[in-house]
């Protein structure tokens, strides 16, 4: 059901893990399943958080969130469909992913750990789960914290007197 503009990229996007994607959803307990992206019936994959003392609330949706046999831990799954290729260090520096782990800590208390792993659908390749620790949760919101001052201090400026981080 994508945009006719982009069905075919869509489905060579897809078309390497259909059958393997299938296979993990059959392999998985529907009430094992949390929330997912554009999910109903409040599995929505949208989360939320907030840092008080800037008074900022962190949203972002994840792809597909999962419980295991561990109620302290959670498993995400994130489809990237593009030609670049995710990789173990690429997961566990990435701000995206620290900030999906921090959310999931915050609306999850009882978690402690929450394993990422990218699923690269083009080529049917998914890197080993990265774990992301409540122990280090702290870390993650100082991160995010910093983001979002940064967003603070440049949102009602113009472009060119904002400051830029091309990295």
């Amino acid at each position: 059901c994508s945009r006719p503009d982009i069905q075919p990229d869509v489905i060579d996007a897809m078309r390497a893990s259909a059958w393997a994607f299938a296979s993990f959803l059959k392999d998985l307990h529907f009430t094992n399943i949390l929330r997912f992206d554009g999910g109903g019936d409040g599995r929505s994959g949208q989360l939320a958080a907030d840092i008080e003392h800037l008074n900022v609330r962190v949203t972002a949706e994840v792809d597909f969130l999962h419980s295991t046999a561990s109620p302290e831990v959670l498993d995400l799954e994130d489809w990237k469909t593009g030609r670049g290729r995710w990789g173990m260090d690429d997961v566990e520096t990435s701000f995206q992913f620290q900030c999906y782990a921090w959310l999931v800590l915050e609306n999850y208390p009882d978690v402690q750990q929450v394993r990422v792993r990218i699923w690269n659908t083009r080529f049917n390749e998914r890197t080993p789960r990265i774990v992301f620790h409540r122990r280090d949760a702290g870390n993650y919101r100082s991160r995010i914290g910093t983001a979002a001052g940064e967003w603070l201090r440049n949102k009602d400026k113009p472009p060119e007197l904002c400051i830029a981080y091309p990295s």
